[in-house]
C-alpha cells in the first residue's frame, strides 16, 4: 500500500511541475532558515557539555557591593578554591586557571624563531580531574605536576613544531616572562563551545612558587567539584562560611561586602552576568528569540503549503470523485494526500540541508559565529528535524488531505463539489501567515535600525582616523617613548596617547 502511495504521489507531483516547484521552494526556504536557527540554538546550548563531570563542577565567581557601587566578577582570589576543598568534605577537588598575562597571550621561541600564542593559562595539575581534555601525548595525571612544564593543543604543536614530536622539547618564553618550558603533553583542540579556551597551559608551580598570596586579590578562574547529590544551595552555605572567615575581616571594616557565587559550569555561557569572562558569554533570551523565529518560519511554510493545496481543490475534485466511484475509501485518500505532502517535505528538507551546508561558512564569517555543520548529526538536532518534517508534512498536509477527501462523488460529477470549502479557515490562515510575516519584518527593521544607530553614533572622535597598537611585551613598552617621538615627527600624525589595563597589557593610540 505504501509503495503504491509513493508511486502515485510521484506521478501526481510530476504532472504539475509548477505547483510542485513552488511548494518545494517555499518549504526549502523556510526549512533552511529554521535549520540555521537550529544550529545557532544547538551551539549556544551545548557549551561545556563535553565535560563528563560538568554537573558537579562550579566556578567560584564574585559579587562585590561597595557603598556607592556594585559589580560582579567572573574571577576569584587565589587561595579560595583549595581552601574550600580542604575545609569541606562536600568538595572533592579544586583547580585554578589564570591568564598568563592580562592579554592572555605569550611569546615562545624555538630554534631562534619567535611565535605568539593566544589563550595561554597557568593551571593546577588537578585541572584534568575536573575537565575532559583529550590527550594525544603525555599523561594528564602528571603533565602539570612539575615546575616549568607546559601542555599544548594540537594546533599550537603543528604551528611551532611542524611535523616533529613536541614531547620533551623545550620552549623559551619571551617578553616579560623569561622561562624554559618543557612540553609534557599534547591535547586535542577544545571545542569552540567552551566558556574557557586554553591553547596552552603552564604548570601553576612555574609562576606561583611563593604560595597562594592574599585573599584580597582577584584574577583567577577558580573551580570546585562537589560530591554527587550536593546542591548549589548547600555549596553556597559553605562559601558564605569561607567568606565570613577569611574575606569579611579584610573588607567589612571599609564598608565593602564580598559574596562568593557558585556558578554551575553548564550555566556559565547563557546565564552569566559577570564581568571578565574568558570567552564572551551568550544570552538565554537570544536562544528563546531564535527558537520562536524557527517555529514561526515553519508555521509560515506549513500555512503556505496548506493554502496552495486547498486553492487547487477544484482541479483535484474530479480525481477524488473518480477514486471514490471506483471504490476508494476516505482513509486511503487521506493517506495518499499525506504521502504527497511528506514527499514534498522530504525533498525540500534534502535541498535545505544542502543549502545550509553551503551557507554556514559564509554565515560564520558574516556574523562571527561558530556554527558547525556536524551538529546536524547530533541526536537532538535529528529529533528536531524529524519534528520539523512531522509539522510541515503531517500538520501542513492534514487540512488539504481531510478537506479534499471529503468531497462527495455526486456533487463532484455535477461540477460543484470542489468549489465549496472552508473559506473562513483559508482566510484565517492567510491572515495568520501575513501577521507573522509582518511581525518578523518589523522586528528585523527595528534590529537593523538599532544596529545602524550603534554603528553611526558619534563617539566623540573620528574612529576612521585612529589606529590602535597593542604591545605584547615589556620590552616593547619600554621603547614606546622612542617610537612616540618618531611618530610625532610625521606631519600626518596629530597626536598620540597610551593606556594600560594591567601590569603586562598596554595599548597605544595614534590620531591622524
Amino acid at each position: 500500500m505504501l509503495k503504491n502511495y509513493i508511486k502515485v504521489a510521484f506521478r501526481s507531483l510530476l504532472k504539475q511541475p509548477a505547483y510542485t516547484a513552488l511548494n518545494i521552494i517555499g518549504l526549502t526556504v523556510g526549512k533552511a532558515s529554521s535549520l540555521i536557527n537550529l544550529l545557532y540554538i544547538y551551539h549556544e546550548t551545548s557549551f561545556d557539555k563535553h565535560h563528563s563531570k560538568a554537573e558537579r563542577v562550579y566556578r567560584l565567581s564574585t559579587s562585590i557591593t561597595e557603598p556607592d557601587n556594585a559589580f560582579k566578577w567572573a574571577s576569584m582570589t587565589r587561595p579560595a578554591a583549595f581552601t574550600i576543598k580542604n575545609e569541606n568534605p562536600e568538595v572533592v577537588q579544586a583547580a585554578r586557571m589564570n591568564p598568563i598575562s592580562p592579554q592572555g597571550g605569550m611569546r615562545f621561541t624555538l630554534n631562534q624563531v619567535d611565535y605568539f600564542q593566544e589563550n595561554v593559562y597557568t593551571a593546577d595539575s588537578t585541572v584534568f580531574e575536573l575537565f575532559d581534555y583529550d590527550f594525544v601525548a603525555g599523561d594528564p595525571k602528571t603533565a602539570l605536576e612539575a615546575p616549568n612544564s607546559i601542555v599544548i593543543n594540537e594546533s599550537m604543536a603543528k604551528k611551532i613544531f611542524k611535523n616533529e614530536n613536541p614531547m620533551g622539547q623545550t620552549l623559551q618564553s619571551g617578553g616579560n616572562r623569561e622561562m624554559s618550558l618543557q612540553v609534557t603533553g599534547v591535547y586535542k583542540d577544545v571545542p569552540k563551545s567552551s566558556h574557557l579556551i586554553a591553547d596552552a597551559m603552564v604548570s601553576w608551580k612555574t609562576i606561583f612558587q611563593g604560595g597562594d598570596g592574599s585573599w584580597g586579590g582577584w584574577g583567577v578562574f577558580a573551580y570546585v567539584m562537589v560530591n554527587e547529590g550536593v546542591t548549589k544551595e548547600a555549596l553556597q552555605t559553605k562559601l558564605d562560611e569561607t567568606v565570613t572567615k577569611y574575606i569579611a575581616p579584610i573588607f567589612d571594616p571599609i564598608g565593602i561586602k564580598v559574596k562568593m557565587v557558585p556558578v554551575p559550569l553548564r550555566d556559565i555561557h547563557l546565564t552569566s552576568d559577570f564581568e571578565g569572562e574568558p570567552v564572551p558569554a551568550g544570552d538565554i533570551q537570544y536562544v528563546q528569540i531564535f527558537t520562536a523565529i524557527a517555529i514561526f518560519l515553519i508555521i509560515i511554510a506549513s500555512i503556505n503549503y496548506m493554502n496552495l493545496a486547498t486553492a487547487r481543490s477544484a482541479k483535484r475534485a474530479m480525481e477524488v470523485g473518480l477514486r471514490k466511484v471506483m471504490g476508494a475509501q476516505r482513509g486511503g485518500l487521506i493517506g495518499q494526500f499525506l504521502t504527497e505532502s511528506i514527499l514534498i517535505t522530504l525533498i525540500s528538507l534534502i535541498l535545505s540541508v544542502l543549502i545550509v551546508m553551503a551557507l554556514v561558512p559564509a554565515v560564520n564569517n558574516l556574523v562571527g559565529t561558530s556554527l558547525d555543520i556536524e551538529a546536524l548529526l547530533d541526536i537532538k538536532v535529528i529529533s528536531a528535524v524529524v519534528g520539523m518534517v512531522i509539522i510541515t508534512g503531517f500538520i501542513g498536509g492534514s487540512y488539504p488531505a481531510f478537506f479534499l477527501s471529503s468531497f462527495q462523488p455526486a456533487a463532484v460529477m455535477k461540477g460543484g463539489g470542489g468549489k465549496s470549502g472552508s473559506k473562513i479557515l483559508r482566510k484565517g490562515l492567510v491572515t495568520l501567515q501575513f501577521a507573522i510575516s509582518m511581525f518578523m519584518l518589523i522586528g528585523t527593521f527595528v534590529i537593523y535600525a538599532q544596529m545602524q544607530y550603534v554603528r553611526n553614533k558619534d563617539l566623540g572622535f573620528d574612529k576612521e582616523q585612529m589606529m590602535q597598537i597593542d604591545f605584547r611585551s615589556l620590552a616593547d613598552v619600554q621603547k614606546w617613548q622612542v617610537l612616540k617621538n618618531e611618530l610625532l615627527l610625521n606631519p600626518n600624525i596629530t597626536g598620540t596617547g597610551s593606556s594600560s589595563t594591567g601590569q603586562w597589557a598596554w595599548q597605544k593610540r595614534l590620531w591622524y
